[in-house]
């Protein structure tokens, strides 16, 4: 007991020399006077030398330019200097604390240390590693900076992912820091190494899709509280589910409950998917206009959920249960009603630039319509997935379900159909309303219209007959917290919501027609006329 006292006493006093040693430096007392340094000359036509290793100079020429730039700036940083230190102080401190003051700590305290050390580090980096990220691109968005953005000659994409790999190496500098500290609770009794490094590796997993959510964030376009709003309710609304999913997934690495690499390979196929949807978006946020922003995006959502659905599938045939596939279905449909809120914001024509892309056959014109920018290839778009995702939900559940619990099946397939019938009606509604209204002036807030005429069917049965559904009377079949109530759906209730999203169909239909006659690529060049005596002499 002496021993360890002591030697967390050293650690606590190599930390105190190291922030102050960082603030001497800061304040330049420890530096070296011009007259005392002697530099060589350098000729500054010559190329930089070269390394000699073959792999180090393939690197240096596919490094990404971004990453190097941030890496740079944030080994500089005071903010990571000092995030550093508050991590060590505080892991020294958790340590001390239970080795004083917790009788039973050299029994079986390690899970109990573990847990600790490993709770602190994943609050501290979930909530400033993706506001760190996202302030240095909110940052670099004002002012006259995003004019530098759009017309360097590196691809969106390079910029996003050497702003997100660069905070991931920060984070993995942070993990590495503590990892002495939290392997500690080896010694400890109660937990092994291999459990320890799973735990890490998940939670390392999870702050890197948080830090893509940070770097989606200050990607989009809009002022510093409107992000803040957005990081804090994205915050707030993630974070508990990633924590429990974390807790759950720990319970089953430490044998609290049965492991299943079921759960574990959804839990990282689901985040992994979300990770590239928002990297994807980023890189479409900070396209410039001239760019076909969806194809990407599209692109990606489209094979995306071929993998995870493949993925859930073999799992529900292994396990023998849909529940791997229904929640595939659940992020799906979150996916595809925040396209469609999406879709009915962009353009109705594109510029030359874009339509110089679009291909002179007439079936790959037919097939590249959904994944051009437009609301009317958007809106056809979001129905095939939504359509596929249905059909996918319903061929997994009539393979894996047995026959007597088939009506099951029927109740998901048609909750499914009804949320989706709900929110499809109000964004194609709501655009359109914007666009007659406005003469397509204020068409990016054509979202808003659609989030407001949703809101007011929830609204108005609860303003005029209260909370209880069962008096909601006629109003009933117009509210979307109807799903909630029970699992039967009345034929009432169905109808309307089938007639509610066809009239919206076919509304978003023959706006998808006319612009599907206008997807046309620009015609070529008429050659000039060359001179008859010219040709002739």
């Amino acid at each position: 007991m002496l021993f360890i006292m002591v030697l967390g006493l050293l650690v606590l006093c190599a930390v105190v020399a190291m922030i102050v040693a960082a603030f001497r430096r800061r304040s330049g007392s420890d530096d070296i006077p011009d007259s005392a340094v002697k530099l060589d000359p350098v000729d500054v036509n010559q190329p930089p030398p070269k390394p000699s290793n073959r792999f180090l100079m393939w690197l240096d020429d596919h490094m990404n330019p971004i990453a190097v730039k941030e890496l740079r700036q944030a080994v500089r940083a005071r903010f990571i200097t000092g995030m550093l230190m508050l991590l060590l102080g505080v892991q020294v401190l958790v340590i001390m604390v239970f080795v004083m003051y917790d009788d039973d700590v050299t029994e079986q305290g390690g899970g109990r240390v573990f847990f600790t050390l490993s709770s602190v580090l994943s609050v501290i980096s979930l909530l400033t590693l993706p506001a760190y990220a996202g302030a240095r691109l909110t940052w670099e968005r004002m002012g006259q900076s995003v004019d530098l953005m759009h017309i360097t000659s590196l691809r969106p994409r390079t910029i996003v992912l050497g702003k997100f790999f660069s905070v991931g190496v920060v984070a993995l500098m942070m993990f590495s820091t503590c990892l002495p500290f939290i392997s500690f609770s080896y010694l400890l009794r109660g937990i092994d190494l291999p459990t320890i490094f799973l735990c890490m590796a998940w939670s390392f997993v999870l702050t890197l899709g948080m830090i893509s959510v940070g770097v989606f964030l200050g990607a989009i376009r809009g002022g510093v509280f409107l992000k803040a709003v957005l990081g804090i309710g994205l915050m707030v609304s993630i974070i508990p589910v990633a924590m429990s999913a974390s807790g759950f997934l720990i319970q089953e690495i430490i044998g609290i409950a049965d492991f299943s690499w079921g759960v574990a390979g959804t839990a990282i196929a689901l985040l992994a998917a979300a990770t590239g949807l928002f990297l994807s978006l980023a890189a479409a946020a900070i396209s410039p206009p001239v760019m076909n922003r969806a194809l990407p995006v599209r692109a990606y959502i489209t094979i995306a959920a071929a993998v995870t659905g493949a993925i859930m599938y073999a799992w529900a045939r292994e396990s023998g249960h849909c529940s791997f596939m229904v929640a595939w279905a659940f992020f799906m449909t979150l996916v595809l009603c925040l396209a469609m809120m999406v879709s009915v914001c962009e353009r109705d024509s594109l510029p030359m630039r874009i339509r110089q892309g679009i291909p002179r056959m007439l079936l790959p014109r037919a097939a590249a319509f959904v994944f051009f920018s437009g609301s009317g290839g958007g809106m056809l778009w979001c129905l095939l997935m939504a359509g596929g995702v249905l059909m996918a939900l319903l061929a997994s559940m009539w393979s894996v379900i047995r026959p007597p619990y088939m009506y099951y099946s029927d109740d998901i397939a048609m909750a499914y159909v009804l949320s989706m019938g709900h929110v499809f009606a109000a964004a194609v509604l709501g655009g359109t309303f914007v666009r007659m209204v406005s003469a397509g002036r204020f068409r990016s807030s054509s979202w808003v219209a659609g989030l407001i005429i949703l809101a007011l069917q929830c609204v108005i049965p609860l303003v005029i007959y209260g909370v209880d559904i069962d008096d909601w009377g006629p109003l009933k079949v117009i509210s979307p917290i109807s799903l909630f109530e029970d699992s039967s759906f009345s034929k009432e209730y169905r109808l309307f919501v089938l007639g509610y999203a066809g009239f919206a169909f076919v509304v978003g239909a023959f706006q998808g027609i006319w612009q599907l006659l206008r997807f046309k690529p620009p015609a070529p060049p008429a050659k000039a006329p060359q001179d008859v005596e010219a040709v002739h002499a």
